[in-house]
């Protein structure tokens, strides 16, 4: 069974999980996804590492105009606050 959220701004999240969940599993375009164990934790901060790979060249296209934007290096990290009820 797969549940699912969003961050808001801040990158906080709540999330109701089964009693038999496991694992967690953060995952966001342009950052390497992390599977956490949730171990009776209620509480659960995460902090997702750059895909510098998957970041080399992004197209912008709106339909009238594209751009080509060339990234040499990610530095900020996301970091990800969790309340598990």
């Amino acid at each position: 069974m797969t549940i699912g959220t969003n961050t808001d701004m801040d990158g906080n999240y709540a999330l109701e999980v089964p009693d038999d969940a496991v694992t967690l599993l953060f995952s966001y375009i342009g950052y390497v996804s992390e599977e956490v164990e949730i171990a009776g934790r209620s509480v659960i901060d995460m902090v997702l590492l750059p895909d510098v790979t998957s970041l080399e060249e992004i197209t912008v296209s709106t339909g009238y105009w594209e751009v080509n934007i060339r990234l040499m290096a990610v530095s900020k990290f996301c970091s990800r606050s969790a309340s598990l009820t």
